[in-house]
């Protein structure tokens, strides 16, 4: 039946349903009434209420009404006033999020608390501790809520950054891998065609450009830098410097061909301890998982899909601040290309 056969009452209710004047348990209730065929004047009240007081604020704020915050499956907090849940859906979180405090401002209870609600909704969850370690202590609740939380101190990790990301192409992972790893180890800018040159090189010694899985290593890549007597002699002694810093300091965890693959990572909920290494160390670290799940995304075509890999960093305010940082670049770039949603 056209709308406009309607009895002007149900056209009423149409038109506060439209805008959300029914969406608490009273307007319900209402509208249950309504459905049943039960002309109550206390319920047409309500009705012919709502709309008149809503067509005021339509009327002194515009026609775009205040956002309704009563639906969803996460908790933001509670009205002030009315001391009611105001709710918005998990999918908002599929964009970045920073949040700034003070020391005891609240920023790890508020991580928290968006951690105990989305752990149950999204497939991966990746936790970064950088200084403490906050994230640890939801391990038991999270298992009343069904999920199991997996702790990884940063000196059991199994990672290698030049492992190939699921789906990708050698030659166009190598060119993202060589400009992080400049960025990681602060190298000058004239070492990225050193790095990008190296990483091919290295690729072809293992067969990786022929589709071997047999991939090298930094242990590899730190030789074929000191073979090659061709390279910026200043790029070449600082990038051997750097990667000696490095391989000294968190070696054990790079001497692994075959790794972990961040496509089986998404999958899981894990909290990385990154406290007892150096900055550059977990720069190193963060930035080889993030940017495999993120040139592996790329490579898949995935766009903007339902948010399933939710990530969190801990004081990362140095990360963040940092205008040449890998992971700021990356912030930058991976809201539109890969669903991962990042509070910081």
């Amino acid at each position: 039946m056209p709308i406009d056969k309607l009895p002007p009452f149900i056209r009423e209710v149409l038109r506060a349903r439209e805008f959300g004047l029914l969406d608490d348990d009273l307007g319900r209730a209402v509208t249950r009434i309504i459905g049943a065929e039960l002309r109550d004047p206390v319920s047409e009240q309500i009705v012919h209420s709502r709309l008149y007081y809503h067509d005021i604020q339509r009327a002194l704020q515009g026609d775009f009404p205040p956002a309704r915050l009563t639906q969803g499956d996460f908790c933001i907090g509670l009205d002030v006033q009315e001391k009611r849940r105001l709710m918005c859906l998990a999918q908002c979180f599929n964009e970045h999020s920073l949040t700034l405090s003070g020391s005891g401002g609240g920023k790890t209870t508020k991580s928290r608390w968006n951690v105990l609600q989305l752990a149950g909704l999204v497939q991966g969850l990746w936790l970064f501790d950088l200084r403490k370690r906050e994230f640890a202590p939801l391990k038991p609740y999270l298992r009343r809520l069904g999920v199991e939380l997996i702790i990884v101190p940063a000196r059991k990790a199994k990672l290698n950054p030049l492992q190939v990301p699921v789906a990708c192409n050698p030659r166009d992972y190598a060119p993202n891998m060589a400009d992080m790893l400049v960025r990681t180890l602060k190298l000058p800018p004239g070492a990225t065609r050193l790095a990008h040159m190296t990483t091919l090189a290295s690729y072809d010694n293992f067969g990786v450009l022929e589709g071997s899985t047999h991939y090298p290593t930094l242990f590899d890549f730190r030789e074929e830098v000191a073979r090659n007597r061709r390279a910026n002699p200043q790029s070449r002694e600082a990038m051997i410097a750097a990667l000696d810093q490095v391989l000294m300091s968190i070696g054990d965890i790079l001497r692994y061909r075959v790794s972990w693959k961040t496509s089986d990572l998404a999958t899981r909920k894990i909290v990385f301890e990154l406290g007892g290494v150096s900055e550059m160390d977990q720069d190193l670290i963060l930035n080889t998982i993030l940017l495999g799940e993120f040139c592996g995304r790329i490579a898949q075509g995935v766009s903007n899909p339902k948010m399933d890999l939710y990530i969190n960093c801990d004081e990362a305010a140095r990360l963040v601040g940092q205008s040449d940082s890998s992971i700021s670049d990356m912030i930058g770039l991976g809201g539109n290309a890969a669903p991962l949603m990042s509070a910081w």
